[in-house]
């Protein structure tokens, strides 16, 4: 989907349909759309604070996918016919090659002391 500098595309769908907003880094949502306009609001999927006790000592905690999303697998078709599971056991990537993200732990937390001499 392509945006204008402000931000703002257009989409065809009607009041009623549901859309589903993803964005690597930032939680998944459901909308309902009920008006012709909605104002669409990113909520960032990471988290990192650092405090420094001193100048020698520092602290940082974090995390990555903290609401732990998964990617959606990849629904297979083999010889036309639908609902075969791509599989590392087969050979295939269950999942998009996109989704580096993630991680097969789903949520990322770390903590890291840093002493400067």
């Amino acid at each position: 989907m392509i945006t204008n500098p402000d931000g703002e595309f257009s989409i065809n769908a009607t009041i009623g349909d549901v859309l589903a907003i993803r964005f690597l880094g930032y939680r998944q949502q459901e909308i309902k759309i009920s008006t012709a306009a909605l104002e669409i609001i990113m909520v960032p999927d990471y988290l990192s604070l650092a405090y420094q006790f001193s100048d020698t000592f520092s602290l940082s905690v974090g995390g990555n996918n903290l609401f732990d999303v998964y990617p959606d697998k990849y629904n297979n078709t083999t010889n036309g016919f639908s609902g075969q599971t791509s599989s590392y056991a087969s050979g295939q990537i269950p999942y998009s090659r996109n989704s580096n993200q993630f991680g097969f732990n789903g949520r990322y937390l770390f903590m890291s002391v840093t002493m400067t001499f």
